[in-house]
C-alpha cells in the first residue's frame, strides 16, 4: 500500500504541473498519466512527460507509505483543484498493479481514480550538469519576448524552438527566428558552465516559462538529452533541436548606429496607429510605415500596387525619411513584446535596407539594453516612390 496525506493546495499546485505536461489526449494512457513517487523522507514526487517535455514536482507529505502508482493526470488535477482550501487530503492505492483504484479523500468527500500500468510508463530524463542560476522572473519575461517568433508547426524543426547561449562572466541571450523577423533578449545569469548556442523545442519552453513564475531564482542544467530548468521543488526538461547555424539567429548585425532613418515615439501611440491602420488588414496584406522628416509617421496598407498613408502620429525623425512595407501581424507582435513605454524603428538603407529593427526605450527616451527585434520587410521604397 502506498500512502500520504498534503495539503489541498500543494496538492492542487503539484497536480496542475504535472497535468499541464501530460498530453490531453494519447493512444497510450499511460502517457497521460501522473506517476506519484512516495519516499520515506516525507517527500512525494508527482512527474510527468509527453513527446517533448517531461517534468517533476515535489511537495511535503505526512503519513507517507512508501511506494509509486500512476492515475491520469487529467482527473487527479480536476479533483485536487476542489480540495485547494482542505487542510489535509489523503490519497492512497495499492502497489505496482495497474488493477483497482487510488482513493482520494478530503473532508467528508471521497473519489475513485483508475490506476495505470506503471511498466508502460516511460523512464524519465534527469537534469544533467549545471550551467548557471538565473533570476526566475527575467527569465519568463525573456522566453515571452522570444516565443512569439517561433516558426509555425510546419516549419522546419531548426525554426521550432528558440536559441539559448550564455558564456562565464558574460548574459545570457534568448533568440528565436522564422526566417522572415528575429527576436533577441539578453538578461543578467551566473555562469558557472559555458552555455553553447542550444534550441529548445517551444513546447518545453512555454512550460519552463510558466514553471518560473513559481520562483525567485531557477538552475539550468544541460545533459545530452536537453536542458533542463531546475527550481526549488521542481524541473522540467525540454530537449535539443539539432541545428548547425543555431549561433547565426542572434548574430545578426544590426544595431541602431547604422540607421539611415530612426522613427522614436510612445509606444501607446505606435499601437494606436497600428490598429486604425490594421483594421481592414487582410491576410496578405503588408502595413506600409513612412518616416516623414518633417515630424510624422505614417501607416497604411499596402496592397501590393500602391501604398496609402493614411493614418499619421507625431514622432521624432532623424534621418532622410524613408518607407517600408512589414507583415502587420509581426508587427503587431514586436510592438507587444518591447513592453517598454517608448519605442524607435529603425530603417535601414544598402545592404541592410531590406530590414526594420525595434527598439524598447525607457521612460526618457533613452534605450533598454538587450532587446531587438527585427522584421525582414515586404517591399522597400523611397518615399518618392510610395507617393
Amino acid at each position: 500500500m502506498t500512502a500520504f496525506s498534503a495539503s489541498g493546495a500543494d496538492l492542487a499546485s503539484a497536480s496542475s504541473f504535472a497535468a499541464a505536461i501530460a498530453p490531453a489526449r494519447t493512444s497510450s494512457p499511460e502517457l497521460g498519466a501522473v506517476a506519484i513517487d512516495v519516499e520515506s523522507t516525507g517527500v512525494a514526487r508527482f512527474s510527468a512527460c509527453d513527446r517533448t517535455t517531461a517534468g517533476s514536482m515535489s511537495v511535503p507529505v505526512e503519513q507517507a507509505e512508501p511506494g509509486r502508482f500512476l492515475v491520469s493526470a487529467r482527473l487527479l488535477a480536476a479533483v485536487a483543484a476542489t480540495t485547494t482550501k482542505e487542510g489535509r487530503v489523503t490519497l492512497a492505492a495499492e502497489d505496482g498493479t495497474d488493477r483497482g483504484s487510488a482513493q482520494v479523500q478530503a473532508g467528508q468527500s471521497r473519489w475513485s481514480l483508475p490506476l495505470l500500468d506503471p511498466r508502460y510508463y516511460p523512464q524519465l530524463p534527469q537534469p544533467g550538469a549545471l550551467v548557471g542560476t538565473v533570476d526566475a522572473a527575467a527569465l519568463a519575461a525573456a522566453l515571452g519576448r522570444v516565443l512569439f517568433a517561433v516558426g509555425e508547426p510546419n516549419s522546419p524543426p531548426m525554426f521550432g524552438g528558440a536559441a539559448l547561449a550564455g558564456e562565464i562572466g558574460g548574459r545570457l541571450t534568448l533568440a528565436s527566428t522564422d526566417r522572415w523577423r528575429l527576436s533577441a533578449t539578453e538578461i543578467d545569469w551566473e555562469g558557472v558552465a559555458e552555455l553553447p548556442d542550444t534550441i529548445i523545442v517551444k513546447d518545453a519552453l512555454e512550460r519552463m516559462a510558466f514553471a518560473a513564475r513559481r520562483e525567485g531564482r531557477v538552475a539550468l542544467h544541460v545533459a545530452p538529452s536537453g536542458v533542463s530548468l531546475v527550481g526549488s521543488n521542481y524541473w522540467v526538461h525540454g530537449p535539443v533541436i539539432a541545428s548547425p547555424n543555431a549561433a547565426q539567429w542572434r548574430k545578426v548585425d544590426l544595431a541602431d548606429d547604422d540607421a539611415a532613418t530612426t522613427v522614436t515615439l510612445e509606444t501607446a501611440g505606435l499601437e494606436e496607429l497600428v490598429g486604425r491602420a490594421g483594421a481592414l488588414l487582410d491576410p496578405k496584406d503588408a502595413l506600409l510605415l513612412t518616416a516623414d522628416p518633417a515630424g510624422e509617421i505614417q501607416i497604411g496598407l499596402l496592397d501590393g500596387n500602391r501604398g496609402q498613408g493614411d493614418h499619421g502620429w507625431p514622432a521624432l525623425v532623424a534621418g532622410t525619411g524613408g518607407t517600408v512595407g512589414v507583415d502587420g501581424q509581426y508587427l503587431r507582435q514586436g510592438i507587444a513584446a518591447l513592453a517598454a513605454p517608448y519605442v524607435q524603428l529603425c530603417l535601414f538603407s544598402g545592404q541592410k535596407r531590406g530590414l526594420l529593427l525595434l527598439l524598447p526605450l525607457d521612460e526618457h527616451g533613452e534605450a533598454i539594453p538587450g532587446f531587438r527585434h527585427v522584421i525582414m520587410a515586404k517591399r522597400v521604397m523611397t518615399g518618392e516612390a510610395a507617393a
